[in-house]
């Protein structure tokens, strides 16, 4: 592939990855925005500064639920101003595709695993910015030469990923008196960053028409307690656990994603077990 790909977010966890990995399996002229400081999306006039090219793989804005959290008014500007800014940018200087990075956008399902069909109700300010984008992006095919693909990324993990995250809590206690976690009951579907990388990877050479959205996930899930279970299995370890019992708001017990669109239209499908990953990620901090 020797097309020009632009990369948003390119300093992100995801967006690290992406690069060293495409720098090592694509000939495409890769360019990276690492932020507001190199290009600020929510500003409609310095979007028409984006470089010239192909393809955008958009990962760039607010990327979890703690920074609506934090800062609501400033989460939703990055994530719905910013994309549309993007999209309109990008189909003035002629960009033929956007691979759009999203979240798990269902709700409490109806059924598992869910696959790309089912009814979309997102629980938190977070994934409902991501279905927002999602829908500017359709959108935006419908007006022209510009294609879309939503890659709805469950729960992700892998080396560098900021410490407020489940997997690389439950690490960082591992060398404490004890594991405090909040609830054990919540079921998530992991997927490692290396294998999110390579759906992305895939997304930019298949052929599309129109818009798509695709789950990655790994099809299976697991409980925050059998995961605490795993981890100190794997890194034989036998501090105790203490659960709060604290269940969030609008808690959704049961993550797992349906793959099989994901392996007929990206032909994609994940490499690293959760035991791998772990056992990788514990090897690491040891």
């Amino acid at each position: 592939m020797s097309s020009r790909i632009l990369i948003t977010g390119a300093n992100g966890f995801i967006g690290k990855h992406l690069m060293q990995y495409l720098q090592h399996h694509t000939l495409a002229k890769l360019t990276g925005l690492q932020g507001r400081s190199d290009l600020d999306l929510t500003q409609p006039a310095a979007c028409q500064q984006l470089p010239e090219g192909e393809i955008c793989i958009h990962l760039a804005g607010a990327g979890n639920p703690t920074d609506f959290d934090r800062d609501a008014t400033s989460a939703w500007q990055s994530n719905v101003t910013g994309t549309l800014n993007l999209l309109q940018a990008l189909q003035d200087k002629g960009y033929k595709r956007c691979i759009l990075a999203s979240t798990y956008v269902y709700g409490r399902p109806d059924y598992t695993p869910v696959n790309e069909q089912h009814p979309v109700r997102p629980p938190h300010p977070y994934p409902r910015s991501k279905y927002i984008c999602e829908q500017l992006l359709e959108e935006f095919t419908r007006r022209g030469s510009l294609t879309g693909v939503a890659l709805r990324i469950f729960n992700v993990y892998g080396p560098e990923q900021t410490p407020h995250m489940l997997i690389p809590t439950i690490l960082n206690q591992l060398n404490q008196s004890e594991i405090t976690l909040r609830d054990a009951v919540p079921k998530r579907d992991f997927v490692h960053v290396h294998d999110v990388v390579r759906a992305i990877h895939q997304a930019l050479k298949v052929e599309l028409q129109g818009f798509e959205t695709v789950n990655i996930a790994s099809g299976e899930s697991i409980s925050v307690g059998d995961l605490v279970t795993t981890i100190q299995r794997l890194a034989q370890n036998t501090i105790p656990v203490h659960y709060q019992q604290e269940p969030r708001p609008n808690e959704v017990n049961d993550v797992v994603g349906d793959i099989q669109k994901a392996r007929e239209l990206l032909q994609w499908q994940p490499e690293i077990s959760l035991d791998r990953g772990l056992g990788e990620l514990i090897a690491c901090a040891s």
